[in-house]
Order: structure tokens, then sequence, then C-alpha cells
């Protein structure tokens, strides 16, 4: 350790004789400090001693620091900051600040603006460093509003696309009449079933991508839940259950995990407990303190989340719409709509679950390549040449071919044990 008042090194052996050096301070009748033995001290019923974490004896200098680097570490990886909060807090007896209540830090419109300048990614395009896509749907009283992201290596992403579903299904009741509302007409959901079957194209013209997995919001006034509950029961029935997800986002900064799979415990109202339906709760501030430090990221790199032109100065807002307090994310005065926020926090949730942080790169999943292999890629270049096949070369089997892309056509849902 650095000397803070000359250029001397301390070595951790010294530690005991610096503590035995050392003296406990009090507070004075009139609000400063003394030591204890200067019989100026305030009496009181409790005490309450503070000592600095590199001079406690539970821990060494070494693992303090050994501490630190992991965690830090796994804040560049994940975004995520609770591990750092802990070894501020419990190894080196430090407060911890989060990095999003930090003035210099936080968001601004001019900043998102510099920073989408020169990414001409056309909207509705994914950039060609994409591997997978996600879908993120917020909804409204009159509207569903869809965000997509496109996902790269190393948690690299950028929203690709924007847009507003406002019409209800044809069969719907009533269809011609009004607008659309997903908050109490349960038929209006339908609108949102042939998301998962479009396609987003990747810059270079070879491939088109649909997205690996999809999320909706289950919460809104009215009947939300209830008509979000039967429309994930239709797309289960109709086999395509295993991408859609319904979210709720659960506030506060004490929760352990920063997503869970879980069915509900209660339900409100009339409404019966859904237990057949497991849905992806979100620890929303923990997941806002990575989403905003990912847009913060000037240089690219791991968890890099680029910003596009095609953004508009609304939408760049809306990622502004909150502020980080000491208690977590609320909304700043004034500010009513925060949905591309919102999206990338469901992006980020969707990301995790399907196991998008721990991909090894040399060896990718099925979902997460550009190849025919991939069933959500569409290859739209043209058709790779004919193999000429000599008489010397051996013909493999069909069989071993199609059990090998059969195996690895489900590769996407094994990185996570019971994750349905």
């Amino acid at each position: 350790m650095k000397c803070p008042h000359c250029p001397a090194r301390i070595d951790h052996a010294m530690k005991r004789d610096l503590n035995t050096a050392g003296q406990w301070y009090h507070e004075t009748e009139t609000g400063d400090v003394a030591t204890l033995d200067s019989g100026r001290v305030r009496r009181a019923d409790l005490l309450s001693y503070w000592l600095d974490g590199a001079a406690a004896s539970f821990s060494s200098w070494a693992e303090l620091v050994t501490q630190y680097r992991n965690a830090l570490r796994q804040f560049e990886l994940t975004g995520d900051e609770e591990a750092l909060k802990t070894t501020f807090n419990t190894g080196q007896a430090q407060p911890y600040q989060p990095r999003g209540m930090t003035s210099e830090l936080e968001l601004t419109l001019q900043g998102l603006k510099d920073k989408a300048e020169g990414n001409s990614t056309a909207k509705g395009t994914a950039p060609a460093w994409t591997r997978y896509i996600t879908v993120s749907v917020d909804v409204q009283g009159t509207r569903f509003a869809v965000g997509v992201t496109a996902w790269g290596e190393d948690g690299r992403h950028q929203p690709i696309d924007r847009f507003d579903i406002v019409s209800p299904p044809p069969d719907a009741p009533g269809a011609q009449d009004r607008a659309l509302n997903p908050f109490s007409i349960a038929e209006d959901w339908a609108v949102l079933e042939p998301l998962g079957l479009r396609t987003w194209p990747v810059e270079g013209g070879e491939w088109e991508l649909r997205p690996v997995a999809l999320c909706v919001d289950q919460q809104g006034g009215g009947a939300t839940t209830d008509n979000a509950y039967a429309f994930y029961r239709a797309r289960r029935r109709a086999g395509d259950g295993r991408r859609w997800f319904l979210s709720r986002g659960r506030g506060g900064l004490n929760h352990t995990d920063r997503i869970w799979l879980k069915a509900p415990e209660s339900a409100s109202g009339r409404r019966r407990v859904a237990k057949d339906i497991k849905t992806l709760n979100m620890a929303t501030d923990r997941l806002k303190d990575a989403v905003t430090t990912s847009l913060r990221l000037i240089e690219e790199g791991q968890n890099h989340c680029g910003v596009p032109e095609w953004m508009s100065e609304g939408e760049l807002i809306e990622f502004t719409a909150e502020r980080r307090g000491a208690k977590g994310w609320e909304k700043r005065p004034g500010m009513v709509r925060n949905e591309s926020l919102d999206h990338l926090v469901m992006a980020r949730a969707l990301h995790i679950q399907i196991g998008g942080e721990k991909i090894v790169w040399e060896r990718p999943h099925d979902w997460a390549r550009l190849e025919e292999d991939n069933t959500f890629a569409v290859h739209i270049g043209p058709a790779p040449a004919p193999q000429i096949e000599s008489e010397t070369t051996p013909t493999p089997a069909p069989v071993h071919s199609t059990a090998r892309r059969t195996a690895r056509g489900n590769d996407w849902i094994k990185p996570r044990e019971n994750w349905l």
C-alpha cells in the first residue's frame, strides 16, 4: 500500500503494527471528533465504530484486491454492479455510489446524439456483426410498442427497429370501428403473432434473421395480465412457447438474481393464479444499471450498445427518462415515455435468459451463427456452388447429417436447465 503522505510503500505484514499505533476517535459535544482518551467525548447510549477494510483482520490486502478485480471483471462482462457494491461495502468497508448516480456519468440527449453520429445502419436492418435478434414488446393503452435488438459477440448489441402496432386484427370484435385495446380485448393480442415469423436482414445481403426470443410485458391496466396469459397459452399450443416470454418488472435493489422464471404465487381480483405459466421476472433497477452503462460506453467492446442514427430525438430522450437514485431508478419530472429504455431492459433479460452471456464464441450455439443449421437464419444470398465429388471421395451417410442437425438444432435451449 502506498503511504498517502510520502512515496513509501507499506507491506501487508506491517498491518498489525499500524493498527496498534492507531487511535479510536469519537464525536465530541461540539460535533467534531477527538481520541477516546482526550476526555472530550460525547456521552451516548449507543456506540458505533467504523473500521476501514484495509485495517480489518478478516481479509488480507491481496484478497481485497482480488475481490475488487473479480467484481470489476464481472461488471465489465455483464454491466451488473452488485458484486462491485459488495466488495466496496463488505470487503473494503467503504460506501458505494452507483455509477449512474454521478452527474458526469448520467445519460444525456447530446451524448446519445454524439454516439449515434456515423452509425448509419438503416432502420430495420441488423449490422453485419449480428448473430441473433430479440424482440421486446411494451403494452400501452392503445398500442403495442415494439423494439428489436441485434446481438453480437461479447454482448455487443444495438436497437435495429422500433414501431408501434395500433390496429386490431381484422377478425377481432368491432375491429373496423375502434383502435387497438390490449388492456381490455384479448383478441387484439393476436397482432403480435406475426412477430415470431418476421425476419430482419443483416447487412451484407446474405442473411435474414428471425427472433430467437420475444418478450411481452404482462403488466398494464384492466385485464392486461389475463390477456397476456391467454396469448401465451395460444403460443404454447402452437408449439412456439419456448421463444415467447411474459415479463414482469420487480423494483428494488435487494434482489439476489437479475432475472428468474417463476409462476405467480398470488393473483389480484377474481383472477386465478396461473400456475402453468412461468413469468420472466426482471430486477429492473439492476438491469437498468447495466443498460445505461452499455449506452455510455464509447469504445466498442464488452456489452457495448450502439445507438443508430435513425433513432428520432424523442426515442433518444426516452433513454434519459429516468434517473438513478439511492433507492433505485425513478421517472424524471415531466417525462412520460420511456419505451426505449424498457425495450433494452427486456432485451437484456432475454439475453441473460437464453444464455447469451455464457456463449463461448469459439464454439457458439447454432442460434448464434449465420449458418444453414441455424433455424432462425434465412439465407437470401446466391445458392452455394454444388460440390463435385471425385470417385475416391466417399459420400457420407445421410443419417449422420440428419442426426447432427437434429441435435444441434435444439442446442439453443441447452445452456440452462429447467429453463421453462
